[in-house]
C-alpha cells in the first residue's frame, strides 16, 4: 500500500515538473523567435524554431545578452545604504 502511494506521488511530481519544463522551453522560444522576428532576422528565427533549446540559448547568449548590458539600471527605490555609497569617494 505505501509504495503504491509513494509510486503515484512521484508519478505526479513528475509529471508535474515535465510539464513545467515544457512550458519554460516554450516560453523561452517564443520569446526568442519574437525578438529576433522583430529586429528582422529571418535566420535567427529559423534557427531559433528549427533547433529546440539550442537556437534560442545561441540567440539568447550571442545577440539578447548584449542588450541587456546596455539598458539603464530600474531601481524603483533608492536606500540610504545606496545613497551612502553613491555619495562615497571614488578610488
Amino acid at each position: 500500500m505505501f509504495g503504491f502511494i509513494f509510486g503515484m506521488l512521484f508519478a505526479f511530481t513528475l509529471t508535474i515538473l515535465t510539464y513545467t519544463a515544457y512550458i519554460v522551453i516554450i516560453s523561452f522560444t517564443l520569446w526568442m523567435a519574437v525578438d529576433a522576428a522583430k529586429q528582422d532576422r529571418f535566420w535567427w528565427v529559423a534557427l531559433v524554431v528549427g533547433v529546440p533549446l539550442v537556437g534560442p540559448a545561441l540567440y539568447f547568449f550571442t545577440e539578447k545578452k548584449h542588450e541587456y548590458k546596455k539598458a539603464p539600471s530600474h531601481h524603483v527605490h533608492t536606500s540610504q545604504t545606496e545613497e551612502q555609497h553613491e555619495q562615497s569617494p571614488k578610488e
